[in-house]
């Protein structure tokens, strides 16, 4: 099975599944999804659902996945070597995809990833590709 998730026009969330709130309750603390992570999920979920195949897909997966960030001020699309990390993006993502892609993102074998900017937002998004090895 080969999976071509593109979803262009929009710049992803910036938020990672890394940033956790805290709050003491009863003298311990207690971690919580902070809001604007619970939203990121929704919007990746949103933008992505449309792809997702009947079942989730069962054997050892490559991905290959590209974020392009809105920068008005950028002169061309490049690199993007600042905030947020990579590594917690793909976290995020990979966690809106367990169970709907894949049954648990332990199948994943070979990972490419790579974060871009442009100042053009139909250039922004994400390019997902998936395949079964």
């Amino acid at each position: 099975m080969i999976i071509n998730i593109a979803t262009r026009g929009w710049s992803p969330p910036t938020v990672t599944a890394q940033q956790k709130g805290v709050r003491v309750v009863r003298g311990k603390p207690f971690f919580y999804t902070k809001p604007e992570v619970i939203a990121a999920r929704d919007e990746i979920l949103y933008r992505i659902k449309s792809f997702m195949p009947n079942k989730p897909i069962e054997g050892n997966i490559k991905m290959d996945v590209a974020w392009c960030f809105y920068k008005k001020t950028a002169k061309e699309t490049k690199y993007k070597g600042t905030r947020p990390d990579l590594d917690n993006l793909q976290k995020l993502l990979q966690d809106c995809m367990n169970g709907l892609l894949f049954k648990d993102d332990s199948q994943i074998v070979q990972l490419t990833t790579s974060k871009y900017e442009s100042n053009n937002i139909e250039e922004c998004g994400l390019q997902i590709f998936i395949s079964e090895v």
